[in-house]
């Protein structure tokens, strides 16, 4: 009885550990050098440029094949990445700035922390 407990256990462990391995997609036809570099298995910093410098020259990736065209990736590498790129999904640009909040209306007041001093007319009112 231990014994089943324990591998059901160790079983639940290697499974959850397995999923937080999984890369998530790339997209190649808007994934900056960084995100090219870090999450694509064998693509480096001037592979990863090459892609780049390719779909701005070509206007994007048509096929996952196309990439094969780019400089440095051949059938091998294409074999490695292939289930890890899409054209359309995943991973782009890495984001270097916070959005804007999108759930606020223009009828929101700001923040304490944002509200500015009510300005007040001074002026008096002419007759």
């Amino acid at each position: 009885m231990i014994k089943q407990l324990i591998k059901a256990t160790v079983l639940a462990m290697s499974l959850i550990s397995s999923s937080t391995v999984l890369a998530e997609l790339v997209n190649i036809n808007t994934a900056d050098i960084k995100v090219l570099q870090e999450q694509l298995k064998g693509v480096g910093e001037k592979k990863a440029q090459a892609i780049i410098d390719y779909r701005t020259e070509k206007g994007g990736f048509k096929t996952l094949e196309e990439i094969q065209e780019v400089k440095g990736i051949g059938p091998k590498l294409f074999e490695k990445i292939k289930a890890d790129i899409s054209l359309t999904e995943g991973l782009g640009s890495t984001q270097t700035s916070t959005p804007a909040p999108t759930n606020l209306s223009k009828d929101t007041p700001p923040s304490e922390t944002t509200k500015q001093p009510a300005k007040v007319d001074k002026t008096t009112p002419k007759s």
